[in-house]
């Protein structure tokens, strides 16, 4: 019998893992070709036109096969900004004119539970120098490719941890805390309630914290000052679901207010670094 009669499947299977564990199967058809040629002759199809797109049910070039986003090199291209652009080495000393926003959920992360046994305590502890600062937050949407993201990874299988009050105690895994979307909202609801009443009774005199998003309305955005009511500034208000666009928006916010400011963002975020350099002219700050 020739090579041209073996008997042989037409399709084949390939098992792959995914993030969770879960083993999926990946057909591939072999004789998609051969059918494709008899449907175009059948039907009158241009075959060249069919294949000039790809023949699969997603965009191999942005989708694997199991259905999840192909994650890029981004902090590739922050060191390749890096080279090209040229910034002080330090940032400026805490002065007049110097606003920091910075991206809330990043601030905690890196910090942790800073050695707090409580709730109450992480919120004073975070109460620190927050003169002339923008605090700024993700939403976390049910539904969004965020969401399908954490889906992915398992962190949305996490337990929800409630806070009830300041005596609430500090979870000791705190990895598992804010691997949690609805663990997140709570805890920056939270510190953020904390942080308006603190604020009202520590900040200095002629200073002022803004928070945006932080709370469970995650449009909402106030203004902290000393001995004041909360001030809700409706400007500030977006639908963005990812903190890179707000802290942009806080920024032209923060010229708007006082054109001489200072800017300094606070991120890790690849994406925050190229709006940044993208806005710069535009946003009209000396720095």
């Amino acid at each position: 019998m020739g090579p041209y009669h073996q008997t042989e499947t037409t399709t084949r299977k390939v098992h792959l893992k995914v993030a969770d564990e879960r083993l999926i199967i990946v057909k591939g058809d072999r004789d998609i070709v051969g059918r494709l040629l008899i449907v175009a002759n059948a039907r009158q199809i241009n075959l060249t036109e069919v294949l000039s797109y790809e023949l699969s049910p997603v965009p191999c070039l942005l989708v694997h096969n199991v259905g999840s986003l192909r994650k890029d090199t981004k902090g590739d291209l922050a060191s390749v900004l890096e080279e090209v652009i040229n910034t002080p080495a330090r940032l400026p000393a805490p002065a007049e004119g110097v606003v920091h926003i910075v991206y809330g959920m990043a601030f905690i992360q890196v910090h942790k539970s800073t050695g707090a046994s409580t709730f109450g305590e992480l919120a004073q502890l975070s109460s620190n120098n927050c003169s002339a600062v923008h605090l700024v937050f993700d939403q976390y949407w049910a539904t969004s490719i965020k969401a399908g993201e954490r889906s992915r990874t398992g962190s949305s299988d996490a337990l929800e941890v409630r806070i009830t009050g300041p005596s609430t105690t500090v979870p000791k895994q705190w990895a598992k805390l804010i691997q949690n979307a609805k663990s997140k909202i709570n805890l920056s609801d939270f510190l953020m309630s904390s942080l308006c009443k603190i604020g009202q009774e520590r900040l200095t005199q002629g200073k002022h914290l803004i928070i945006r998003g932080g709370f469970i309305d995650g449009e909402r955005a106030v203004g902290i000052t000393r001995a004041r009511l909360t001030e809700e500034i409706c400007v500030l208000k977006s639908n963005h679901e990812e903190v890179d666009g707000r802290m942009t928006l806080h920024a032209a916010y923060a010229v708007r207010e006082s054109p001489t400011s200072v800017i300094v963002k606070q991120s890790p975020d690849t994406d925050v670094l190229v709006l940044c350099i993208s806005h710069f002219t535009g946003i009209g700050c000396r720095e």
